[in-house]
């Protein structure tokens, strides 16, 4: 045999050797194994992750499943057109809460206590008339129908400590002679929070010459007492017209708020236009211009903070020999002594009317023109609690 160095490859238990005697000396073997326990390490710690991670999904599965179990538990009733009675009617007079399945043309009775109407973005198409307490109503849409006096959402006086939120209502424009415009949301009761919403009034007839008001985003009535209204955007809508003697229309205002209401909050709300008085063919005058938000005479502690009015309506023409309508002021406010309302922190633009806050019910000017405008930093020294304006 040569002499050479004998090289003898062995492989031993998938270990390689190069070896010239008996005691083998390792070519790689200890490297190796030391990779293959580096590569036993990171398996065994990626699967002791994706066990935990398992864990996790399944914990939450839990959790969702016992969510379900808990609506289940709560009791919420599915409501559909196959509840509607009496052909168009769908009363609600049990406590609980409700959840609208599907779209429905339908008028709701609520006259229980402690009811959550769950619209679930559906669609009605007709209206709510609310009488129980501890009601809430939220998370749809709302279009009452033309040719009824009906407004989206109608609170009775009898009703207390309820809410509405979330909530479109689209009211139709009325293509009938003699009907007024709708309202969207009529408040009566007592201790009601309105939030959240969007809310579009209906024309009153625009060709019959009844001389009918547009529609108001919200009418707080002469029986409604604490009522809140907060980040809300409204528009009224426009008077109708009038053929003879009779003073046409006035258009409908963003918020409206009646003689006897006592204690009304707004602040955040935007009202985005109101409605154009009705012109006049005969002899009657136009139409008043709706205002942004309008305080009769004979209310009591209203209070109006950090909102925004634009572009209310223009006064309707008297063609026949009568006076036109005025415009539409930002707010108006008929309120007296020491039921004197509380108006702070306002803005108004595009408003039609050479008074924009008209505060002391004298058709004088009670706001703060920002002028020059835009702003040119001289007005470092503004009053936060004025009321501003932009004449244009």
């Amino acid at each position: 045999m040569n002499t050479k160095k004998l090289e003898f490859l062995l492989l031993i238990s998938g270990v390689l050797y190069v070896s010239d005697s008996i005691a083998a000396t390792p070519l790689w073997g200890t490297t190796l194994e030391s990779k293959i326990d580096v590569v036993d390490s990171e398996l065994e710690a990626d699967y002791t992750g994706a066990n935990a991670k398992i864990d996790t999904i399944d914990s939450t599965v839990g959790t969702i499943s016992t969510a379900v179990g808990n609506l289940t538990t709560c009791g919420l009733i599915p409501l559909s057109s196959s509840d509607i009675s009496g052909g168009i009617i769908i009363m609600i007079s049990s406590s609980g809460s409700y959840c609208l399945t599907e779209d429905v043309t339908a008028t709701f009775s609520i006259t229980a206590h402690n009811v959550s109407l769950n619209l679930n973005e559906r669609i009605v198409t007709g209206y709510i008339v609310v009488a129980g307490d501890e009601v809430v109503v939220a998370n749809g849409t709302i279009k009452p129908v033309k040719n009824a006096a009906n407004p989206g959402i109608e609170v009775a006086s009898i009703s207390n400590r309820s809410e509405i939120h979330n909530i479109l209502v689209i009211a139709s424009n009325q293509s009938s002679p003699g009907w007024p415009g709708l309202n969207c949301i009529e408040i009566n009761g007592r201790n009601w929070e309105i939030y959240d919403c969007r809310l579009i009034a209906g024309y009153a007839d625009q060709s019959g010459g009844s001389g009918n008001d547009g529609g108001s985003s919200i009418v707080v009535g002469a029986e409604s007492q604490n009522t809140m209204i907060w980040d809300c955007i409204l528009q009224g809508a426009h008077g109708a017209d009038s053929s003879s003697t009779v003073t046409a229309g006035n258009g409908g205002h963003g918020i409206n708020i009646l003689s006897g209401a006592t204690m009304v909050d707004i602040y955040d709300c935007i009202v985005e236009v109101t409605g154009n008085g009705g012109p006049a063919s005969g002899s009657g005058d136009g139409g008043n211009g709706g205002h942004g938000i309008n305080v009769e005479s004979g209310t009591a502690g209203v209070s109006v903070s950090n909102c925004v009015v634009r572009d209310t309506g223009a006064g309707g023409s008297s063609s026949g020999g009568g006076f036109d309508g005025a415009g539409g002021k930002a707010i108006f406010d008929l309120s007296s002594g020491g039921t004197k309302s509380i108006v702070v922190g306002n803005l108004a633009y595009l408003i039609d009317n050479s008074t924009k806050f008209d505060l002391l019910a004298t058709d004088t000017e009670s706001g703060i023109e920002i002028d020059p405008y835009p702003p040119d930093g001289t007005q470092i020294n503004m009053n936060k609690w004025g009321n501003y304006f932009v004449d244009n």
